[in-house]
């Protein structure tokens, strides 16, 4: 607990490695190979034909029947699911680090300020300093969603790899919408890059402006390396990453990127409005978010829940 997963390592292998298996099932071997829409069909319908894996993965799951209203996703199914939004998350391409948590709240320890180093004389005192460690603590938040699924679907067709190509987006859409915007606690939310008090924020212009050259990049860019510290992307709107695309010289070439910009990623994502409002531009300016996003953590629990609906509405 607390360590964050490396960009090589996966959910699933975390999950075999803390014994997230079902007994008789091999941990490395048979539950890789769930099916997701089998192991739905036998738990909605009590239909394990052909699902005899499944069937010993949902009997290993005392306790997680439908009639109890919610079917308790085996583990390595869910580290799957978690596996491929990762993929899907632009906030975790850019590199932020992901801490598998095994219980609500995770503590992970972080230095505030370094050792300080200084010259002597041969003999002479070393000068002391009181480098800062202390923690941040991960608390983790339910996030959930409704999914309209016909039983005969589930029933007659297999659509595990849209089950989980579903599931994966979804969640990798507000994990990006959370990492950037996220409200805190208070809203039963994670606390988001931008609110945020300790992350400095910069007005490009009084009421919003148009790019007209890379100099943005370059100072957001700057700004972190100021601070010691080397960014590792940025982050904006699909239509900020078209204006800078379509920067041209006074004989009609398009610009390219200065040198000084080389290594940093340029990532776009939905997940960052154009609407806002700066001073009097009408709600029409967006955001732009230059980082070294290794420093953000990200929590994530494994366990997944599917609650069915016999209702038509809710």
């Amino acid at each position: 607990d607390g360590e964050p997963l490396s960009a090589k390592q996966s959910f699933a292998a975390y999950a075999a490695s803390r014994g997230h298996g079902y007994g008789s099932l091999d941990a490395y071997g048979d539950d890789e190979h769930l099916s997701l829409s089998k192991y739905l069909r036998g738990a909605l319908n009590g239909d394990w034909r052909g699902s005899e894996t499944e069937q010993r993965a949902w009997n290993a799951l005392s306790g997680a029947g439908a009639a109890t209203g919610g079917i308790l996703i085996p583990t390595s199914l869910s580290a799957q699911i978690l596996d491929l939004a990762r993929t899907k998350t632009r906030v975790i391409e850019a590199g932020a680090s992901v801490i598998p948590m095994d219980s609500r709240k995770v503590d992970v320890p972080r230095w505030i300020t370094d050792p300080t180093l200084a010259w002597r004389a041969e003999n002479a005192t070393v000068a002391e300093s009181d480098p800062t460690l202390d923690k941040i603590t991960l608390e983790a938040q339910s996030l959930a969603g409704v999914v309209r699924v016909s039983r005969e679907l589930v029933e007659d067709t297999d659509i595990d790899s849209a089950l989980r190509d579903a599931f994966a987006s979804a969640f990798a859409v507000q994990l990006d919408q959370a990492a950037l915007y996220g409200a805190g606690v208070a809203s039963n939310q994670p606390l988001g890059v931008k609110i945020d008090p300790a992350v400095t924020k910069t007005a490009i212009a009084t009421n919003g402006a148009t790019p007209s050259s890379w100099d943005v990049l370059v100072d957001s860019v700057g700004r972190v390396r100021d601070a010691n510290h080397e960014p590792t992307a940025i982050i904006y709107s699909d239509r900020s990453a078209r204006s800078f695309a379509k920067l041209k010289a006074a004989d009609g070439r398009y610009l390219a990127p200065p040198d000084y910009l080389d290594g940093v990623q340029r990532l776009a994502t939905g997940n960052v409005p154009n609407n806002l409002t700066v001073g009097t531009s009408g709600a029409t300016t967006s955001d732009i978010f230059t980082a070294d996003w290794s420093k953000l953590a990200i929590g994530v629990r494994i366990g997944l829940t599917i609650t069915v609906l016999n209702e038509r509405y809710m």
